[in-house]
Order: C-alpha cells, then structure tokens, then sequence
C-alpha cells in the first residue's frame, strides 16, 4: 500500500503491503487517519515492509514509534497555545446555566430581565462538541460544551437516585449501569477511559448530554492562553465515537406504534 498522507487527503493505492512515509512526522499522521478510517486497530495492527521516500530510521524503529503511539490513543496532550478542537477536556471551564428554581412570566414583568435573572455563573469540567472542521475553519463563534464527571462522582449520584426510588444499589447493578453507559444503551450518557500522558492524567469520565452549553470560541482560546496549562485532547476515532454519541441522543425517535411482532 502506497500511501501519500497531507493534511486534508488520505489517498490509498494497491494492497495492503506496505507503507511508503515521507517523514517521522507523516509516519504519524498517516497512523492516525489509518486508526481513523478504521483500518487499524490496537488488538489486530500488524507492520508490513514499511520505509521512508528518503531514507531515514529503520523499520523496527518505525514500528516501535507506531507501537508507542498506539499504546495509549485515547488522548494527547496540548499547550495553551494550541487551538481549541473537538474533543477538548477544559476543566474548571466558566458557564452560564439556567437556576434550578421554576420560571414564570408575568404580565408586567419583561421577558429578557426574567430571563438574565434566571441565569447564574458556574463552573464545570467539560469536553469540546463542536465539530473540528467548524473549528479549525473559524465557521462557529460559540463553541458547544458538555459537563463530564469521574465515574466515582458519577457512582455517588447513582447510589442516592437508586435510594431514594426505594431500589438496592448493589455491586451487580453498578456493573450493569456501567456497562449500558459504555455500550450506548444509556443515551444521555457515554464513559471516557481513563489515560495518562506524561504529566496529565485522567480516571474514566461520565459525559452527560442533558445539559447543553455554549462558550464564545475566542473567550475559551484566551482562557486557556491565559491559564497557561496543557491540556488532554482525544484523539480518532475515540473523539468521534464520542461524537457519535452525542448525535443519537438528539436523533433518537420514540413510535408511537411500534412493529408488530410476528415472529
């Protein structure tokens, strides 16, 4: 397999024997939309002749650079100076959330005030939804957000919900709510695993899809400049499997008649 990798195009020709890099840099990059496309995984990756256009590292020492990138490809880490993307892991982030209290509107009352009145500053961990090509081409001023947690927070909510509806939060029941998370059978939620880079760390993290918020893109990328702090970025195909959680919780149609069964 003859492959010439830019930024934009994955351009694939002949059979899958062998990988022709232009760079350490492209050997990379092209392992990546590989992982993307699908066409490798970590359990089934296998290294045919691989060699540089212009020489370069030999092909164990290729392999060993694939095999260390493919160790952990749930995340990466990025400087502050780096541009916001899809699948970003702010913590602490500045929202604006609706307050809990009830909202009625009155007569001789005004709308806009009811409304600025209802709102309240927060902060949150969360994660970058916005798609990375409406990103990196400046199409969206505000960026969309979701709330994400760490499972042992997430277990702490679970066990009183489970409580106080009068049921038993048992160890087999946890492990049956973890696994409808992970599974996607729980449509407002999806799990993070969890990962390490260098100095960063992460547990699994429970994404939540209830709560929607929306940051101006420019007001983030400065708030990460000014905090000076790197940060964890999934990486394909994991951010898009996350993204792809995020569109059936929205897709989702409930019929109001199902199909008969006959069978």
């Amino acid at each position: 397999m003859d492959i010439q990798v830019t930024r934009l195009q994955l351009r694939l020709c002949g059979p899958l024997s062998g990988v022709i890099l232009r760079s350490p840099q492209h050997g990379v990059e092209c392992l990546r939309l590989l992982i993307h496309a699908e066409l490798f995984s970590q359990t089934r990756l296998k290294f045919g002749p691989i060699s540089y256009a212009s020489g370069g590292p030999t092909l164990q020492l290729i392999g060993a650079q694939l095999r260390e990138l493919m160790a952990d490809t749930w995340y990466e880490i990025v400087g502050p100076e780096t541009r916001l993307m899809q699948g970003d892991l702010i913590p602490d982030c500045p929202l604006i959330a609706w307050r809990s209290e009830l909202i009625y509107l009155q007569d001789d009352t005004d709308e806009g005030e009811i409304l600025r009145g209802a709102t309240e500053a927060i902060k949150a961990d969360v994660i970058v939804m916005t798609q990375a090509c409406d990103i990196e081409q400046e199409k969206v001023k505000n960026v969309i957000l979701c709330t994400h947690l760490s499972l042992t927070d997430f277990k702490n909510y679970w066990q009183t919900a489970m409580q106080q509806g009068g049921q038993n939060p048992t160890p087999k029941a946890w492990t049956s709510q973890c696994n409808d998370i992970r599974d996607g059978f729980l449509w407002n939620l999806t799990i993070l695993d969890a990962g390490s880079c260098d100095e960063l760390s992460t547990d699994h993290r429970i994404v939540d899809f209830h709560e929607v918020h929306t940051v101006p893109r420019m007001f983030l990328e400065s708030l990460l400049r000014g905090r000076g702090q790197p940060r964890l970025r999934l990486l394909p195909p994991y951010r898009e499997h996350v993204s792809q959680a995020f569109a059936r919780f929205f897709m989702r149609v409930g019929l109001p008649v199902p199909v008969t069964s006959v069978w």
